[in-house]
């Protein structure tokens, strides 16, 4: 039977490969360079978004915590179009917030 450190070995390991195969799908979300950088115009933003939950769907992350913190991001950007200025300054927050959990679970662990 592994030992708790070889199966949080394997699940990082997973987890990073999950990441690696995610830039296809999901680049402008899950990649904090990106999340603010995409100018998103007329239907490109519902377009991106679909495509990225499909991808996520079919692709589900080996950790929980990510995909919810990859739901609350998507969920956020779908709102914006319709949201007014203040709204939009909390979604910024909101997928801010959500992308530094991305961003540390991405980060390997000692």
């Amino acid at each position: 039977m592994p030992t708790t450190r070889a199966k949080e070995a394997v699940t990082q390991e997973t987890i990073s490969h999950w990441y690696r195969r995610a830039t296809s799908g999901c680049d402008p979300f899950i990649f904090p360079e990106s999340r603010f950088r995409t100018p998103w115009m007329n239907d490109d933003l519902a377009s991106v978004l679909q495509s990225a939950r499909q991808w996520l769907s079919d692709n589900p992350c080996p950790d929980p915590a990510i995909s919810h913190h990859l739901q609350a991001i998507l969920d956020a950007y779908a709102e914006m179009p319709t949201a007014t200025v203040g709204r939009v300054m909390e979604l910024r927050d909101v997928i801010e917030s959500h992308g530094k959990e991305v961003d540390r679970r991405r980060s390997p662990r000692s």
